[in-house]
């Protein structure tokens, strides 16, 4: 979900979102990036940007209990790429990137 808090970076604010990223049912383990967010910033962890203001604003967090997470990743195509004109701005679609997770469901 569109939580806008971020978790590293100048828009951090310490405690905030670590509520959810760090409670012992929540499976963090895997950040979702992107080539687009990388490109966007000179931040070295911009690849995990999901708002094009320029901070990881959106998650996907899958429970510890009953999941197992095989990938997932940002909506942030490059510049070069034809889908670009989907995030190009805000107009296109929206200042926020679709965060997506592949999971599969345990047996057990």
């Amino acid at each position: 979900g569109d939580f806008n808090a971020a978790d590293i970076g100048d828009k951090h604010r310490p405690g905030v979102i670590e509520q959810l990223t760090e409670h012992p049912l929540v499976n963090n383990s895997v950040i979702p990036q992107s080539e687009g967010g990388s490109e966007s910033a000179e931040e070295s962890y911009s690849s995990r940007f999901t708002a094009y203001w320029g901070a990881r604003a959106d998650y996907v967090l899958p429970s510890k209990q009953g999941l197992t997470v095989q990938g997932g990743g940002v909506f942030w195509p490059v510049k070069a790429s034809p889908l670009y004109r989907l995030v190009k701005d805000r107009q296109s679609s929206s200042d926020h990137r679709l965060v997506w997770m592949d999971v599969v469901l345990n047996e057990d």
